[in-house]
């Protein structure tokens, strides 16, 4: 059970693959999740591609997947960054 004390503000971000702008069509591929108030979040990337591939055939989910550990990098050093 949770209690009202350990229930904390978060805010969220959804990230999205947009493969053709004009056509505004995307895929969220993943979610920023903060505390607020703390620039340290966690990211998450989804692990199936599969609504990526049907969206853009050519997608580079490696690349994709890559951002998934800079973004988590850069999320790390941002408090220090100030």
């Amino acid at each position: 059970m949770t209690s009202e004390s350990q229930r904390r503000a978060c805010e969220f971000q959804l990230l999205r693959y947009v493969p053709d702008a004009v056509r505004n069509e995307y895929v969220h591929i993943g979610v920023i999740l903060r505390e607020q108030g703390n620039p340290r979040g966690e990211v998450r990337f989804t692990r199936n591609w599969r609504r990526v591939r049907c969206l853009d055939p050519d997608a580079d989910t490696a690349l994709l997947e890559g951002m998934e550990s800079e973004l988590r990098r850069r999320l790390e050093q941002e408090p220090a960054a100030g």
